[in-house]
């Protein structure tokens, strides 16, 4: 399971964006998407889900609020945004190609 992903497609989806996501409703959230609602699965891996969350933490793309809450760090969010407008920069010109 690359738990980076599903972290931050956790993160987007329960939408805490002011107070940061509670470690508890990322984990929750990603074992419902994951169809297995059992956190004694062997496919669920509570250390690298930890570690995970450290990394994301220290290379910049999430804070840690509070000890146990999560959000997009504004570094994160800034490359997001730069991501984005290239995309629409690129079918903007495809479109224009085609017309």
């Amino acid at each position: 399971m690359p738990y980076g992903s599903a972290i931050i497609a956790a993160i987007e989806s329960l939408k805490d964006h002011e107070t940061g996501s509670p470690i508890s409703s990322i984990r929750r959230h990603i074992l419902d998407d994951t169809n297995d609602n059992n956190s004694d699965d062997p496919s669920w891996n509570e250390v690298h889900f930890q570690k995970t969350l450290k990394t994301l933490v220290e290379k910049g793309g999430l804070l840690q609020i509070n000890g146990i809450n999560y959000k997009f760090s504004d570094q994160y969010l800034q490359r997001r945004v730069e991501t984005l407008r290239a995309r629409a920069e690129s079918i903007e010109e495809q479109t224009y190609k085609t017309a």
